[in-house]
C-alpha cells in the first residue's frame, strides 16, 4: 500500500508540514519543532508542549491537537509590562528564549532552559536534532 505524504519521513515533507503548521497556528506559537514518529508527523511547541498530530488533508496536511499542553507558552502571551529577558545567545533566538543556556554535547549549540530536552541520556544534555540523528543511525543498522 503507498504511504501518504504525512507518512513518508523526508526533509522535503519535513520543510512541507513545518511550513503548512506555521500558516495553520493560530495561537502562533514561535518555537514549534516538526519530528517524525510511529511512522507519521507531529509537531510540538518547545516552550509549552502542545502537540498535534499530522494527516493528509484535501488541501495539504490537517493538524490535530493531541495535548495542549502546560498552557505556560509565553510566546503566545506576552505581557507588554514585564521586562524583556530575551537571551539572544540561544540557537532559537525568539522573544520567549529566557534562563541559563545549556549545550548539547553533540553539536555544541546552546539552547536556553526554556528550550529544554529530556532523553534517556539525561535532562539538557541532547538537542532534539541530534537525539533524531541518533536513533534514526541505530535504527539503519
Amino acid at each position: 500500500m503507498a504511504k501518504t505524504m504525512s507518512e513518508i519521513n523526508s526533509p522535503e515533507i519535513d520543510a512541507a508540514v513545518l511550513e503548512a503548521f506555521l500558516g495553520f497556528d493560530l495561537d502562533k506559537h514561535e518555537n514549534v519543532q516538526t519530528f517524525f514518529e510511529h511512522d507519521q508527523w507531529h509537531v510540538q511547541c518547545l516552550p509549552c508542549g502542545a502537540q498535534w498530530s499530522v494527516s493528509d488533508g484535501l488541501d495539504g496536511f490537517d493538524f490535530e491537537l493531541i495535548s495542549d499542553g502546560d498552557d505556560s507558552c509565553t510566546c503566545r502571551e506576552e505581557d507588554p509590562d514585564e521586562e524583556d529577558e530575551h537571551q539572544p545567545d540561544c540557537y532559537y533566538g525568539a522573544d520567549c528564549c529566557t534562563g541559563e543556556l545549556w549545550e548539547c554535547e553533540t553539536c555544541h549549540e546552546e539552547y536556553c532552559e526554556f528550550h529544554f530536552h529530556q532523553t534517556e541520556k539525561g535532562h539538557n544534555v541532547e538537542c532534539v536534532a541530534c537525539e533524531r540523528v541518533r536513533k534514526e543511525a541505530a535504527e539503519a543498522e
